[in-house]
């Protein structure tokens, strides 16, 4: 995943992240080239909302930089033209519809038919007046992904977009992730193993704020002598995070 900073990578170096004396971040550095799809792994407190929040320009390191198609962003140069966010838990205004929902994202990023494309992207053309709250998880994140979409970013940020879905909805939104990632650069956290295996072209693990492992799958089943994700990571972990681990599915 490293590489030179080039236009259409996201690169990260040595971002740290302090909230008084708690280190929720330490000396991260990576790159991810276009396309891909990088799935950032770890137990619950690694740091991997911390470091949405960074990558999505809600805050700024305490140390290191980040840059964006070459440029390096802060909170307030950041370039939303080019990028998609979803957030673990998206806004969902009371008794707001699909159709309304559609109409905010086409004229926030200024798209005709804008509306259209995000409810036949989601596959929810007739379905305008159904209140958002009222769809099934898979369904909302569908809307979700289709709205970040609408304006074609070449960068997809998405935080933990699969949790709490039923298996099949983490199957549906899984090819929307496949097909997405195959013309653009996708980068998801999450916490299950057995999905970042299915859908990740490239895996970076975080442990405690840090990098213990980072690569494509092969390569790391190569480095560790292991046959699949989960004993890859467990084999990369120092002794006294097994018990962190253990949250890892």
């Amino acid at each position: 995943m490293e590489g030179p900073l080039v236009a259409g990578c996201l690169v990260a170096e040595s971002v740290g992240v302090r909230f008084g004396e708690l280190t929720a971040l330490s000396g991260l550095t990576f790159s991810v080239a276009s396309p891909s799809l990088l799935c950032v792994l770890g137990p619950n407190g690694a740091g991997k909302t911390t470091l949405f929040e960074v990558l999505a320009g809600l805050s700024a390191p305490t140390t290191g930089r980040v840059r964006l198609f070459g440029e390096e962003i802060s909170v307030g140069r950041y370039p939303k033209a080019r990028v998609g966010v979803v957030f673990q838990r998206e806004f969902l205004l009371d008794e707001v519809r699909v159709g309304e929902y559609a109409d905010l994202f086409a004229s926030v990023f200024a798209v005709q038919g804008g509306r259209e494309k995000i409810l036949r992207t989601a596959n929810l053309l007739g379905h305008e007046q159904k209140p958002v709250a009222r769809l099934s998880g898979g369904e909302q994140q569908r809307l979700y992904i289709a709205a970040a979409c609408v304006h074609e970013p070449e960068l997809l940020l998405l935080d933990e977009p699969t949790s709490n879905l039923d298996p099949r909805s983490k199957e549906e939104v899984g090819r929307t992730l496949r097909e997405l990632a195959a013309s653009r650069t996708v980068l998801m956290t999450t916490h299950d193993l057995a999905e970042a295996e299915a859908l990740a072209t490239d895996l970076l693990f975080l442990v405690r704020g840090k990098i213990v492992a980072k690569g494509p799958l092969d390569a790391l089943l190569e480095q560790t002598r292991t046959v699949s994700l989960r004993d890859a990571f467990f084999s990369l972990l120092p002794k006294e995070d097994a018990a962190i681990a253990a949250e890892v599915a």
